[in-house]
């Protein structure tokens, strides 16, 4: 009798998570953004910068130091930490109370980076530390990671599978033992199971890492600090890489795990590379990233990325890219930009790493969007009561894997490349 009750509990908490997992249809069709950008009159500065405007803002009458700080932002958005922390610096030392914001968002860009010895250069600034200080200097003094090709500029990896969410799963090799990695743009630094780290013989530190999951729970616990002496991706070859070791690398639902990771390939190597995912061939291309000119604008973020599309009114939309998440989802502060109305509410799950939350969220029925060269077409679209930024600029959603499944995305952070293509 236990082992039927057991049974049915399993098959309850399967279908429990399935109905959390949005069924989200998306019809694509290839068009250029042909029409005039929406011309927006902006109340303050705060509106502009929160619309990652920056000419805008700077036409506001506002403060030497407010300039200097919004001219460092931009400046770091731009990937020019050494010039921005000048602009930060005067910033601060005209007006103090720029002073918190300015750390908080060097220290942001530096960890996401793993430039660790800036980290603390700027952590020292200031008496109030980031909770990150003791951690970040123990991977200060871990070996400098290095990476390299071991023929050509590029190498191809199979994904084995696609996972709950469409995260593309594959194998890589851990000090030469082959493991199972999702590939997730919505984790800052690579992850891997404290299980995996003790079989594979990963460097595990002393310091716990305060981590926030995509529901914006923060975890500390059981999370250190680590690195990957040996990571072979396909003949990419990494040594060092700085990672977190976690007990908490699974998905639970009501206190039963329902899926395990043996490790995740983050944001502080992916921001390094050109990445082409290919969810229809399921493979996975990595190649060098070679500098051009013009910076296309396409991706960007500090700390973590966002994706630039447009709605069909022109206003721009900044959509967090989380290669972790399954479907598209706007945030509060799109409703504005829009100007569409809610068709219904209800209550969803929400997965993260280790947590599950139940969350009240609008409906919008029949909503497109322009990305790249696509117009993008939904059945529906849930609506979060949050606001999330990312630097000054407010963020209007997150955009998953389903919209993707039936082509292949590539993304260059360097050069804010971001491409859909549907052959």
């Amino acid at each position: 009798m236990k082992y039927r009750n057991s049974k049915y509990c399993i098959i309850l908490l399967l279908s429990l998570f399935l109905l959390g997992c949005r069924t989200q249809k998306v019809a694509i069709k290839q068009q250029q953004f042909n029409r005039e950008n929406a011309k927006i009159k902006y109340i303050d500065c705060n509106e502009a910068l929160a619309n990652n405007d920056f000419k805008e803002a700077s036409k506001f009458e506002i403060s030497n130091s407010s300039k200097q700080l919004i001219k460092g932002v931009e400046l770091l958005q731009n990937q020019k930490p050494l010039e921005a922390e000048e602009f930060l610096k005067q910033a601060w030392s005209t007006d103090t109370t720029y002073k918190k914001f300015a750390i908080d968002v060097m220290c942001k860009y530096y960890f996401s980076r793993t430039m660790w010895k800036s980290f603390i250069k700027i952590a020292n600034l200031t008496k109030t530390k980031p909770l990150e200080i003791k951690a970040v200097k123990e991977y200060a003094e871990f070996p400098k990671e290095k990476i390299e090709f071991s023929l050509n500029d590029s190498v191809l990896i199979p994904i084995k599978k696609l996972d709950y969410a469409n995260t593309p799963i594959i194998e890589v090799q851990l000090n030469g033992k082959t493991k199972r990695f999702i590939v997730d743009t919505g984790f800052t630094l690579s992850a891997v199971s404290a299980e995996i780290a003790e079989e594979c013989g990963i460097i595990k530190g002393k310091n716990s890492l305060p981590i926030i999951d995509a529901n914006s729970s923060i975890k500390q616990k059981g999370t250190f600090t680590g690195y990957i002496q040996n990571l072979n991706i396909g003949g990419l070859q990494i040594s060092n890489h700085p990672v977190f070791v976690s007990d908490n690398l699974k998905l639970k639902l009501l206190g039963i795990t329902l899926h395990k990771i043996d490790g995740v390939i983050g944001w502080n190597l992916l921001q390094k590379l050109r990445v082409e995912i290919d969810y229809k061939n399921k493979n996975v291309l990595l190649c060098k990233s070679q500098k051009i000119v013009i910076n296309k604008g396409l991706i960007m973020g500090i700390g973590s990325p966002f994706i630039v599309a447009k709605s069909m009114n022109g206003r721009k939309l900044f959509l967090h890219f989380d290669t972790g998440a399954s479907a598209f989802t706007l945030f509060d502060n799109a409703k504005k930009k829009t100007k569409n109305k809610l068709n219904a509410e209800k209550r969803r799950l929400s997965f993260g790493i280790n947590s599950t939350t139940k969350e009240k969220e609008g409906i919008i029925k029949d909503f497109s969007l322009f990305l790249g060269n696509n117009i993008f077409s939904f059945d529906e679209v849930g609506i979060n009561k949050i606001e999330i930024t990312n630097g000054l600029v407010k963020l209007d959603g997150r955009m998953g894997n389903k919209p993707f499944v039936n082509g292949r995305i590539c993304f260059d952070y360097q050069n804010g490349i971001f491409e859909y293509f549907e052959e």
